[in-house]
């Protein structure tokens, strides 16, 4: 599901990345305003995208129904690549 441009999982479906980054801005957020409270946003805010891109490689991973994983060419060829 998209929402606003952004990628929305199942409510249930937290990975760590996305622990991590629920507690570092939380963390930030409680911060007094100022330049630590700023790194701290902006870090943050670097976690969320990288528990995205996490999601997104785990979901490029995993097979599609009913399709055969393709074999690397070497595979197929009985090479090895040493």
């Amino acid at each position: 599901m998209v929402h606003w441009g952004r990628r929305m999982t199942r409510p249930g479906s937290k990975t760590d990345w996305d622990d991590k980054a629920g507690r570092a801005i939380e963390t930030a957020r409680n911060l007094p305003p100022g330049a630590e409270r700023h790194d701290a946003m902006k870090k943050a805010g670097l976690m969320r995208r990288m528990a995205a891109l996490v999601e997104e490689i785990n979901r490029r991973e995993r097979p599609v129904r009913g399709k055969r994983s393709r074999k690397l060419k070497s595979e197929r060829s009985g090479e090895t690549a040493d």
